[in-house]
């Protein structure tokens, strides 16, 4: 992590000292495990809310692509049942996101 930091600087033409990096990373680290300790959130929780969207993603959005890329599976192509999959599809990734915030 440091040496990206302090190649990500040299990029843009800042000489980042690496005391100064060390520093940065162990602040991050420090506040963000005293922010988890705080908080105290469930781990099954937060499994459940990254995966949401994931699994809706694949189970509808994902064979609708496929229904129009691939060439075998171009007979379900131009039917309303696609659209209603893709709405549904979309809604359920929508929702999963917003019940992270």
């Amino acid at each position: 992590m440091r040496d990206m930091i302090i190649k990500s600087g040299k990029k843009r033409g800042k000489d980042i000292g690496e005391k100064t990096v060390k520093t940065m990373i162990l602040t991050f680290v420090v506040l963000t495990c005293w922010y988890v300790a705080y908080t105290n959130p469930s781990i099954l929780g937060i499994i459940d809310a990254l995966s949401g969207p994931l699994v809706a993603a694949i189970l509808c959005l994902l064979p609708m692509y496929a229904i129009r890329k691939v060439p075998v599976l171009a007979k379900y192509r131009g039917k309303m049942s696609n659209v209603f999959v893709i709405i549904i599809g979309i809604l359920t990734v929508l929702a999963s996101i917003k019940s992270l915030f």
